[in-house]
């Protein structure tokens, strides 16, 4: 919204009343797991994993006083202090969500319905959207049998709803792929995980859940056919689903790539592994200068980039695998042609490894005439973010 603003494009207009940013309340820090889901997977002791001085925004650093991997509460404010420096307090509409979009092909305009609790829905046509909701709300459950009989039993949740240790007890706990949980006595299942004891005397490693016994019995069986009982509570890692349940059937068109249609863009896409805050801002920038300038947008450009990317990665996961223990990107190594094939170039399409997400950035901004690059001292610091932040533990 602030690059939105002060763009020369529309600055001039973005004050009008129509031009709003809908979101839910921003609930407060921690905040109970109420509701289904809740509005936030925020957890009492959450800190960042990343260093503020190449997380924050460019335009306004976080204070000099701030940890350098900050709690929640401190990246809350951050935001909250942006938006009252900028001046974006009074074009957010909070308590409110979007219910639909839909385009009305004959006016030239999406139609935007918001709703709340207190009002009847609200109907108002614009010229641009921009669908930033993220993907942190609907939790990804996966189909392990066995498993919906735990969560019948509220002996299994999802990470959304934790808040900390004392809402599972203090026995014995399975976490499925990767949960962080502060406590004693856990057993960590991840994807190609060999059986292991880890740095963390309390956490043991193990392999994928193949399927739970009855909650009764306590136990669960893993992929290589090792069990273990005494299992208390299962905390389910396992990710969010990406939900726009608002865009109309005509608008999204789900797809494995390069079905997808040529208007995808690579300045528009939902992101893993990245710093994300100048990420955002560098694609904000894109979007802002390719609506105001439509054909600085390369579509044939843009359809080779994805046809030659769905290649690269049906070509890496159709070999053997690289080494008895696959990185992340290599997970589904030597998966067979079809829908197992298909699911893994889906699951790394948006993954950025190495630098590349430094180079998407400068790519972005260079579409829009923008002099701002990647500085070098932001790659050092994340190849030794894993040094950084254990230097940071131990002071």
């Amino acid at each position: 919204m602030k690059l939105v603003r002060q763009s020369v494009e529309y600055g001039e207009v973005f004050d009008a009343p129509r031009l709003l940013l809908n979101v839910h309340a921003l609930p407060r820090l921690a905040a109970p797991a109420e509701g289904d889901p809740p509005l936030t997977p925020v957890y009492d002791s959450l800190t960042t994993n990343v260093p503020h001085p190449t997380m924050g925004f460019l335009s306004l650093p976080f204070p000099h006083e701030t940890p350098i991997y900050p709690p929640a509460e401190a990246v809350h404010k951050y935001l909250q202090h942006y938006a009252e420096h900028f001046g974006l307090l009074e074009h957010i509409k909070l308590n409110s969500s979007v219910s639909s979009v839909t385009r009305d092909k004959d006016a030239g305009k999406w139609v935007v319905t918001t709703r709340n609790a207190v009002t009847e829905d609200d109907i108002v046509s614009y010229d641009f959207v921009i669908v930033a909701n993220g993907h942190y709300h609907v939790p990804r459950v996966p189909t392990t049998p066995g498993l919906q009989t735990w969560l019948d039993a509220g002996r299994a949740q999802h990470s959304i709803y934790y808040r900390n240790p004392s809402s599972i007890g203090t026995a014995q706990t399975l976490l499925v792929r990767r949960a962080v949980l502060h406590r004693p006595h856990l057993i960590g299942s991840i994807t190609n995980g060999k059986p292991s004891n880890s740095e963390n005397p309390n956490l043991k490693i193990r392999g994928r859940v193949a399927h739970c016994d009855t909650p009764a019995s306590n136990r669960v069986v893993f992929e290589d056919g090792t069990a273990l009982s005494g299992i208390d509570h299962v905390v389910l890692g396992t990710g969010y689903e990406a939900a726009l349940p608002f865009l109309a059937p005509d608008v999204l068109h789900v797809a494995i790539p390069p079905r997808a249609r040529a208007r995808t863009s690579r300045g528009a896409r939902e992101l893993d592994s990245i710093v994300p805050m100048p990420c955002y801002e560098a694609q904000a920038i894109f979007v802002a200068h390719v609506f105001a300038h439509p054909a600085a947008l390369d579509l044939a450009a843009e359809t080779d980039a994805v046809t030659a990317r769905y290649d690269l990665l049906r070509a890496r996961f159709s070999r053997p695998p690289s080494s008895p223990l696959p990185s992340p990107a290599d997970a589904f190594s030597g998966a067979p042609p079809g829908p197992a094939l298909d699911l893994a170039v889906a699951k790394a399409w948006d993954v950025f490894e190495g630098h590349a997400q430094f180079a998407y950035r400068d790519a972005l901004r260079g579409v829009a005439g923008d002099p701002v690059r990647v500085e070098d001292w932001e790659r050092e610091a994340t190849d030794a973010r894993l040094t950084l932040r254990d230097t940071w533990k131990s002071l």
